[in-house]
């Protein structure tokens, strides 16, 4: 079974923020669509495709990810 994505998801026109948040030394296999997922427009449990500005995402660290690709995934 592969791992789950390592996301940060806010919901459409909320308010508030995302602060402090550190993907560091993450190793993933066999991922079938995303390693790290970062979306601004979630709504009833998908993205919406147009992020908002109500939650902004600061003091982000992403840094020594690494990650195959499950045959038949999306690279």
């Amino acid at each position: 079974m592969p791992p789950p994505d390592q996301s940060i998801k806010t919901v459409k026109n909320a308010t508030g923020g995302v602060i402090g948040v550190a993907f560091k030394s993450i190793v993933l296999s066999s991922s079938t669509n995303y390693g790290v997922v970062i979306e601004q427009d979630y709504d009833n449990g998908s993205p919406t495709g147009v992020s908002t500005t109500g939650v902004p995402i600061t003091d982000l660290i992403v840094e020594n990810i690494s990650d195959t690709v499950a045959l038949g995934g999306v690279n």
